[in-house]
């Protein structure tokens, strides 16, 4: 009877060890596949910042086409530094990842170049891209938290044209509307922030009268050629 009494014990102190070891080892197992983290997704809301440099080409020139050639018009090359803001969205099926991006940005772009012989700048002309601001499309394909993309839409450049340096004898600015195309990297660094680098071309081209007493008529103009930037971002994702 005793022997009966001890082994009845032992079954059950060993079925007691068993469920607390089966227990011990689900509790874990779901700690684990609660905590597991979850693969990052590109979908959702983002705002952000960026600074860059830009370069670009211009023509002073009086004309009526603004075609260059002879006589020799003045050239400023526009360059310097640019900051702004960006919102956007995004949206990942697979690994693809396509979206809407727009930004506005403040520019201190700009070159003075003195008067050639046959236009007078009164001593400089000047070409400024005082702000711009574009609204595009990308088009990725993420590696995780990578993502390469391809970017195109629209931009809007505020050009001034001025004659006269230090003393500005006249002025006049312009806001045109032009294709942009370009393609980045970006990084998210963590569940919530990205940085990015990014190449825009903006196609330009357009011819603007800035001094209309100043030229022979329509008015002295400036003719803008296309312009490149490089910038840097970075991102708050609200997803």
């Amino acid at each position: 009877m005793m022997s009966i009494q001890k082994t009845a014990l032992w079954l059950a102190a060993s079925c007691v060890v068993a469920f607390g070891a089966t227990s011990a080892f689900a509790d874990g197992y779901r700690g684990r596949a609660k905590y597991a983290p979850r693969p990052f997704s590109w979908t959702g809301l983002y705002i952000g910042g960026n600074v860059g440099y830009a370069w670009g080409h211009s023509e002073h020139c009086d004309r009526a086409d603004c075609s260059g050639g002879a006589p020799t018009f003045p050239e400023p090359d526009p360059r310097g530094v640019f900051g702004g803001v960006t919102a956007g969205y995004n949206y990942q099926f697979g690994s693809v990842v396509i979206g809407i991006e727009g930004d506005y940005n403040f520019a201190n772009v700009k070159e003075t170049v003195p008067s050639t012989a046959t236009f007078g700048c009164a001593g400089g002309c000047t070409t400024e891209l005082n702000n711009f601001g574009t609204v595009r499309g990308r088009l990725g394909y993420a590696f995780g938290t990578i993502l390469p993309y391809f970017t195109a839409g629209v931009a809007f450049t505020e050009w001034k044209g001025s004659i006269g340096k230090p003393v500005v004898l006249a002025s006049g600015s312009s806001t045109e509307t032009s294709a942009v195309i370009g393609g980045g990297l970006e990084y998210a660094f963590s569940p919530g922030w990205s940085a990015k680098i990014e190449y825009l071309h903006i196609f330009d081209g357009d011819t603007f009268v800035y001094a209309p007493a100043f030229c022979a008529p329509p008015g002295c103009q400036i003719k803008n050629e296309d312009v490149d930037l490089v910038r840097l971002g970075l991102n708050w994702h609200l997803n």
